[in-house]
């Protein structure tokens, strides 16, 4: 860091991070251990949250969870993202074929609801968001077919083994995945990464399907071994090396640029999508936009360096870009422009 320009503050150069030379950190080789057989959550993390994974598997460095810190007095109500956290539970109980009366009893008794009926109602309005969440992932198929307990899928994929739980499926083969939160990285990645692997190891005819409140997506990974190797050898890199990669901005810049608002011209399409996604990981002066830089993780390695997307592009469009045309989105209608 001695050599670095000052304004710059940055534990590297986000330009130099994204060449094919770029070199390996002093801490690759500790991240280069034990990946002969990975589980699927391991390549999942590399690639939703790389500044992170880089900091744990590198550095050593994990940093707290600022989600998770307590608030100063007791709320009334739990917040959105812990409401959320508690629908995804449910979500994940009713896919794997549990009773849903019994999955609303037990969550009624949970220390996260209130107590006596206003508990029950609360955990009653949590799982019919949760049913609500499969139903519409099963749409147009006569039954669910929960995985059997233990289930797992294990493939060799090159020199790895990767593995995974078997996921639920439809009466139509379509391997189900839903999420409580709006469509971001980790759902679409998660998704993608089991429908490649199920596809791969088990049925190759088979599509995925991912329901979020805000979204209905099908994943169909047409050549799932290409994707699994390079899910992989991405994940291998961003373990080991700093690598300038914004998911949140870039996925927002993806679907822009394959939804624009109505009424935006062919010329203005690219500038539209580069816009949002810069808003997405700086923010904007309304303060209402979580930036992307500024997550904990990402603070640690950038500082106070100032992130033009715009730069770290092409590093952004070769990780993801297969990802996200493996799904439906990459041919998803106009947005429709409600300022």
């Amino acid at each position: 860091l001695a050599g670095r320009p000052a304004e710059v503050g940055a534990l590297f150069d986000p330009g130099a991070a994204g060449a094919d030379d770029a070199p390996v950190a002093d801490g690759g080789e500790r991240a280069a251990r034990d990946r002969t057989s990975l589980p699927i959550e391991r390549v999942r993390a590399a690639l939703a949250d790389p500044a992170a994974t880089y900091l744990r598997e590198s550095l050593g460095v994990a940093l707290p969870d600022e989600a998770s810190d307590p608030p100063d007095c007791e709320p009334m109500w739990p917040d959105e993202r812990s409401e959320n956290v508690l629908v995804q539970r449910c979500a994940e109980r009713l896919l794997a074929g549990e009773n849903s009366e019994r999955v609303a009893h037990e969550l009624a008794l949970a220390p996260q609801t209130a107590v006596a009926r206003t508990g029950e109602w609360q955990a009653g309005a949590i799982v019919a968001r949760a049913l609500a969440l499969v139903e519409r992932a099963s749409a147009g198929s006569s039954g669910l077919a929960a995985p059997r307990p233990g289930e797992a899928v294990v493939a060799r994929v090159g020199e790895v083994s990767l593995r995974m739980d078997a996921p639920a499926r439809d009466a139509l083969g379509r391997a189900l995945f839903v999420s409580a939160f709006p469509l971001g990285v980790f759902a679409l990645v998660d998704a993608w990464l089991r429908t490649a692997l199920w596809r791969f190891a088990v049925d190759s005819s088979a599509v995925g399907r991912l329901v979020t409140p805000d979204a209905s997506i099908d994943l169909h990974c047409r050549e799932p071994l290409r994707s699994l190797e390079h899910a992989i050898a991405w994940s291998a890199r961003i373990e080991a090396v700093p690598l300038a990669l914004f998911p949140r901005s870039w996925l927002r810049y993806a679907r822009t640029l394959a939804a624009p608002p109505r009424g935006t011209s062919e010329a203005s399409r690219e500038r539209v999508a580069i816009e949002r996604a810069q808003t997405v990981l700086a923010g904007d002066d309304s303060g209402h936009v979580s930036a992307e830089i500024e997550r904990a993780a990402m603070r640690a390695l950038y500082r106070d360096a100032a992130i033009d997307f715009e730069h770290v592009l092409p590093g952004c469009e070769r990780v993801y870009r297969p990802v996200f045309d493996d799904t439906s989105l990459a041919g998803a209608a106009p947005e429709v422009d409600e300022r």
